[in-house]
């Protein structure tokens, strides 16, 4: 019994500082990033697989529509990460009746039972009205390469998918104040 309890713990700890986020590179670099991927596409796998959280039917159409969309990567593997979706969906919320999308694309290295589970008892109303995508063969952030390091694992596009800004809104001052001036702007000349 102790020995359960000893691994349990070291488990947690494990996950806790595995997925420890720590920016270590300066806010201004995405900027400098962003100036490298200008009119770049944002590549959207063919055989990811969408989940409602509020069992309700998913409007397609609302993700089509929107003219903006703030895509995410979340690893659903990682515990501390999943509190990255619940702020992303309150950061949207920000913009009231602004056409934004939230489209979280989740991943899994040990796949996505636990996750659901969680997301059906624990958070669906946090982040309701928006869906989860389910990357089953892990391949958003293969098709899109600069997603690789952590940070640049949030992007701002247009209807058509071109990248507009890069970066977590949440985890920077100075980048959130870059993304609700430049959505402001935008949604200003439409």
């Amino acid at each position: 019994m102790k020995f359960l309890l000893n691994i349990t713990v070291y488990f947690c700890v494990f996950l806790i500082v595995s997925c420890n986020d720590i920016y270590k590179h300066k806010d201004s670099d995405i900027v400098v990033f962003k100036k490298k991927s200008e009119n770049t596409k944002l590549v959207i796998p063919k055989n990811i697989l969408y989940h409602s959280p509020d069992s309700a039917a998913f409007d397609s159409a609302f993700i089509a529509r929107a003219e903006l969309k703030l895509y995410t990567f979340v690893n659903v593997s990682c515990p501390t990460c999943i509190q990255e979706l619940i702020d992303l969906s309150e950061f949207v919320s920000l913009f009231g009746s602004v056409n934004i999308s939230l489209i979280p694309i989740c991943g899994s290295t040990g796949g996505f039972e636990v996750f659901l589970h969680y997301l059906e008892t624990s958070i669906s109303k946090r982040i309701s009205p928006y869906p989860i995508f389910l990357d089953y063969e892990n391949q958003f952030i293969k098709l899109n390469q600069f997603m690789q390091e952590k940070r640049l694992q949030t992007v701002l596009t247009d209807e058509s998918n071109t990248i507009l800004l890069i970066g977590d809104p949440t985890k920077s001052e100075v980048i959130r104040d870059k993304y609700s001036t430049d959505i402001k702007r935008l949604m200003s000349t439409k």
